[in-house]
């Protein structure tokens, strides 16, 4: 008995002696730190203009329908009552000035495609987005096949945040893509659609058609 209690005092002795730095420096599990981004973080607007790439040109749709064409020589009284503002001339004339200097001939407009530039400005008003891709209406392409307007090759271009239509077109002429569009010789007619933005104060559409 004596032996068995003695065995069991040196067996504490040893294991105290084997674990006490263990107790006296216990160990501590380390883990990478991760910085993470809350959910619902926002980024302050921009002040800058926003722009985004044009849409190419795609095939004439299955539509047979043939829209009126209007072409921009009405006078000012006509001119206003089919829809057509100040803001519209002005953006006609400088496209044309454009177009003549690579020698395009002049665009006119259409008033089927002018409301389809316009309904698409209004929605990205009511919709609060700035995208060629409208929630409602889908691809530009799209939205000409909705409302049945005829065409063989089409292209849009969009804009927003500019004062004026002047600054918008310095903005598209200053862009590629959209330069490409408003200089692209197999478009004959357009279409503008202007209207405010509740992130960009107010957006600018172009809608080019071909036939």
């Amino acid at each position: 008995m004596k032996r068995l209690f003695l065995f069991l005092i040196i067996f504490f002795i040893v294991f105290i002696a084997f674990h006490i730095n263990d107790y006296l420096n216990p160990k501590i599990k380390l883990s990478d730190s991760v910085e993470t981004t809350p959910k619902h973080q926002t980024t302050p607007k921009q002040t800058t203009q926003k722009q985004t790439a044009q849409k190419q040109t795609t095939p004439k749709p299955t539509s047979t329908t043939k829209p009126t064409i209007t072409d921009g020589s009405t006078d000012s009284d006509t001119s206003l009552a089919l829809g057509i503002t100040e803001d519209d001339k002005i953006l006609l004339d400088l496209v044309n000035e454009a177009r003549a200097n690579v020698g395009a001939q002049e665009l006119s407009f259409d008033m089927p495609a002018m409301e389809v530039a316009e309904i698409k400005a209004q929605n990205m008003n009511e919709k609060n987005y700035f995208d060629h891709t409208s929630p409602t209406y889908g691809s530009p392409f799209d939205m000409l096949a909705k409302f049945r307007v005829n065409y063989s090759t089409a292209g849009e271009n969009i804009a927003a945040g500019q004062s004026d239509v002047k600054s918008a077109f310095v903005s598209w002429m200053n862009s590629e893509g959209h330069r490409e569009n408003i200089e692209n010789k197999s478009f004959n007619m357009v279409g503008f659609g202007i209207a405010p933005h509740p992130q960009y104060n107010i957006c600018y559409v172009q809608i080019f058609i071909g036939r």
